[in-house]
């Protein structure tokens, strides 16, 4: 097997805990085209995908302008919100050692650069990642993203690690072959969505062990 050299973070639910602020901006979305929901918290680990289109479609949410004010909506919310977003416990620790240990480290998320960006290094932890790739790059589980991340880096999906905390990072890795796909409880999905990752864990500190 081949040494890992390229290590694949999601944002959301894997290094900053944005659930509760997800669930504030749905809520605000709600609000403005009057959908009537009281979704519990479990109802929304539930209710939300990897590609939020899907989540607005769920909600009958599927013309261009509506897309559009929805996402203006869910921008504006979490890019207020840098204050209360907080990287979880001990990751910090993980991308030191990672980093030391000569691996090159990434993000790949569905979320947006600038957003991406101001959070971390708000927490102070940017600098450890050599690329972040956001929306742009497609969206998860589409495998075109992650695609075009290992041929920027020149790594073939054998020695490339996905870190995820829903089943479409592990769909996505899956079907661009990458050596593991490692699926993390403390985000979004439980471990009955996350049945299909290489391995499942439950702390932050346990992904060291985890990547080769």
């Amino acid at each position: 097997m081949q040494k890992t050299k390229l290590i694949i973070f999601d944002y959301d639910g894997v290094l900053v805990d944005t659930f509760p602020l997800a669930c504030s901006a749905y809520y605000a979305i709600f609000k403005e085209f009057n959908i009537k929901t009281n979704f519990s918290t479990e109802q929304f680990r539930d209710f939300f995908e990897v590609d939020w289109t899907k989540n607005l479609a769920v909600l009958g949410i599927s013309e261009k302008k509506d897309i559009e004010k929805s996402e203006l909506i869910f921008r504006s919310i979490v890019a207020d919100s840098s204050r209360n977003v907080k990287i979880y416990s001990g990751i910090e620790q993980v991308l030191k050692q990672l980093k030391d240990k000569g691996y090159k480290l990434a993000v790949l998320s569905n979320n947006y650069e600038d957003i991406i960006k101001k959070h971390l290094k708000k927490n102070q932890v940017l600098h450890y990642f050599d690329k972040i790739a956001d929306v742009n790059y497609g969206l998860k589980p589409d495998t075109k993203g992650i695609l075009r991340l290992l041929d920027e880096f020149e790594i073939k999906p054998t020695e490339a690690v996905m870190i995820g905390d829903m089943d479409g990072d592990i769909i996505m890795a899956k079907n661009a072959k990458l050596k593991k796909a490692i699926g993390v409880s403390w985000g979004f999905h439980n471990h009955k969505k996350l049945k299909d990752a290489d391995v499942i864990i439950d702390a932050p500190l346990e992904i060291i062990n985890e990547v080769e």
